[in-house]
């Protein structure tokens, strides 16, 4: 039995979505990465921040079936990389 409280467990279930998100997106921050343009690439380093700040502005719990709410995640630049995250709604 787990001594974490319910609104923990749902900060911990969104570190470990966020985590994997980074994973995902690891290859638009290595510098050596071929973005189209300057502000492209700042786009991908400003959505990877959001992501890490959502510990800090995001106050998530769960609804009465369980599901994972109250999160604003942050819209990616390149929306298609969604289609690997099939834990988002």
């Amino acid at each position: 039995m787990s001594n974490l409280s319910d609104s923990e467990v749902a900060v911990k279930e969104m570190r470990e979505i966020r985590n994997q998100i980074l994973d995902i997106t690891d290859k638009y921050a290595l510098p050596d990465y071929q973005h189209k343009t300057e502000e492209e690439k700042q786009r991908w380093l400003d959505y990877r921040q959001a992501l890490r700040d959502l510990t800090s502005t995001q106050t998530p719990n769960y609804n009465s079936v369980g599901i994972l709410t109250n999160i604003e995640w942050p819209t990616p630049p390149d929306s298609s990389i969604l289609n690997d995250i099939p834990f988002i709604d």
